[in-house]
């Protein structure tokens, strides 16, 4: 494998290292500002103080372990359902209509 992809035979096989991590950090970069907003949102109340109250950085920091406990419960369930996916092709099942 090369820095710059999978080439076989002159053809490329997936997407290349470099792409997969750019793809990666935008996702990173995409979640942790959705929790900021919505941590936010819900936890600060005063917005004229320059500094958070215990009671908001109390709040924020429930809500953001609760927003990563989230994320993680879907990225398992995700690898899962790749998992059947994958079972299913090694075993000859056509792939399932997911979109009628």
């Amino acid at each position: 494998m090369s820095f710059f992809g999978n080439w076989t035979g002159g053809q490329q096989q997936g997407p290349a290292p470099v792409e997969i991590a750019k793809l990666e950090i935008d996702a990173q970069i995409d979640f942790f500002q959705k929790m900021a907003l919505a941590c936010s949102k819900k936890c600060i109340v005063k917005h004229t103080d320059g500094e958070l109250s215990v009671g908001e950085m109390s709040c924020i920091d429930r809500c953001s372990n609760k927003y990563m406990q989230a994320r993680e419960i879907v990225i398992e369930t995700n690898r899962l359902a790749e998992q059947r996916m994958i079972q299913m092709q090694n075993a000859g099942a056509p792939p399932p209509q997911m979109f009628k």
